[in-house]
């Protein structure tokens, strides 16, 4: 069976996850250069690789692993027409890293402090979106509210979600569902508003200034 991720006639796991073009750029917009040899097989490959990688490196190494493996079976079990973009590859695998090294970290006090909305400038409108996610079914659900600068509501939305893969990504859709609400709305000067700090890093990073992220 050739690439599903490329024209080449042959598809084995040094090529999906080294040699395809698409994992190459994956690895680019990643920041990470990898050992391109010697090895003939995956395994060699990635045994020479970890040496010379960083505990972090390696981690981050193994979520991109994933990251290329599940858009490829997604080409092949789900049939998608349109595969994903190797910046949302990152994107979302980097949003895996940043959830594992949270659960995985010693646990903090953390000193809890009210947050009160403010209002946008006069003739803008602020969107304010929050997903939620739920580990057990995989689904999740956006909620997006709009008001003017007044503080007066106009709109609201939300809906079930299903197959989401993580709460990063059920931030991506909800962001998503406030973009295309405030479009119908025929809205130009709107400020969009999330309590997820890993989304909005992620939307000012180099990655996301350079690259569109399709969901």
């Amino acid at each position: 069976m050739g690439c599903l991720l490329c024209p080449h006639t042959l598809e084995n796991s040094l090529h999906v996850f080294v040699d395809c073009p698409y994992a190459q750029e994956v690895w680019h917009r990643a920041g990470l250069q990898l050992p391109t040899g010697p090895g003939d097989n995956f395994i060699d490959w990635f045994l020479g690789a970890i040496n010379s990688l960083t505990k972090e490196h390696i981690a981050k190494c193994l979520m991109l692993l994933w990251g290329i493996w599940k858009n490829r079976n997604s080409q092949l079990w789900e049939h998608k027409r349109q595969r994903w973009h190797a910046s949302e590859v990152v994107l979302l695998t980097m949003g895996w890293y940043e959830e594992f090294k949270k659960v995985n970290a010693q646990p903090t006090k953390i000193r809890r402090q009210s947050v009160k909305w403010t209002r946008p400038q006069e003739n803008w409108v602020k969107v304010n979106c929050d997903g939620a996610f739920q580990p057990a079914t995989r689904k999740g659900g956006p909620a997006v509210v709009i008001r003017d600068a007044n503080g007066d509501f106009q709109v609201g939305a939300a809906r079930p979600l299903p197959l989401v893969t993580s709460p990063f990504r059920a931030e991506l859709m909800v962001l998503k569902e406030g973009i295309n609400l405030a479009v119908a709305l025929q809205h130009e000067q709107v400020l969009f508003e999330s309590d997820c700090s890993l989304l909005v890093q992620a939307l000012h990073s180099e990655v996301s200034k350079s690259h569109e992220v399709h969901l």
